[in-house]
Formats: structure tokens, C-alpha cells, sequence
């Protein structure tokens, strides 16, 4: 049992003795996603309705930019699952749609998709 200060929620990666170099290197990618969208200008300070992020279409492409759903939804959930210490995704497409749904940034898009495709390598291996 983990013994912890009572009504003290346990969060972020202080309970668990051992994280994964993998998973820590999930949360190293969020970050540098985090990053590049802001360089690309694809940050919003504003969020979305709430209605959009309760989508049930993959990606929520029919209410969301995919660098929306990045930010609001996957960056968010996938560091919660970390937090928790629950098994990621079996797998992740991020670069095959960042493909298609990033075309109009051109060649400013080549550092991102790298990114994302090293994030859906990481969370496919760090089962």
C-alpha cells in the first residue's frame, strides 16, 4: 500500500518508484509538442465550447483544427494517463493525420510531423 498524507491526492509521477525511460520520454515529446505548436503559432489561449471537445469523432475533426484536438484533448489525456500510471493507447496515428490535416502549413509542418511521429513510436512501445 502507498502510504501518503490523508486527503492529499496522489498525482503526477511522485508515487511510483518506477517510470519507464519510455513513458518519460512520452512526456518529454508532450513538451516539445507543447513547444512547437506555440512556435508555429498553433497555440490557442482560448478554449474551445465544451461541446466541441465532447465530439465522438476521431480526432473531434468535425468541431476541432486537428492542432486544437492536440492541444485540448490529447495533450491533456495522455498526461493523465501518465499521472495515473495507466497503460497508454495500444497505438496512436498522429503523423498520418497531422499529414493531411497540417498541409497548409507547407515545409513549416516537416518538425512536427517528425514529432508526431516519434510520439506514436514511443506510446506504441512504452506498454
Amino acid at each position: 500500500m502507498i502510504a501518503r498524507e490523508p486527503n492529499k491526492p496522489v498525482s503526477g509521477l511522485a508515487w511510483c518508484s518506477e517510470v519507464s525511460p519510455r513513458r518519460r520520454m512520452v512526456r518529454q515529446h508532450l513538451e516539445q509538442l507543447e513547444q512547437v505548436l506555440r512556435q508555429l503559432g498553433l497555440w490557442s489561449q482560448q478554449p474551445p465550447e465544451p461541446d466541441y471537445l465532447a465530439s465522438q469523432t476521431p480526432f473531434c475533426a468535425d468541431t476541432l483544427a486537428f492542432e486544437e484536438w492536440l492541444q485540448w484533448v490529447f495533450i491533456p489525456r495522455v498526461n493523465s494517463i501518465l499521472d495515473r500510471g495507466e497503460p497508454l493507447p495500444d497505438r496512436c496515428a498522429l503523423r498520418p493525420m497531422g499529414e493531411q490535416a497540417l498541409m497548409r502549413l507547407g515545409r513549416r509542418r516537416v518538425d512536427l510531423l517528425v514529432l508526431l511521429g516519434q510520439i506514436d513510436h514511443q506510446v506504441q512501445s512504452a506498454q
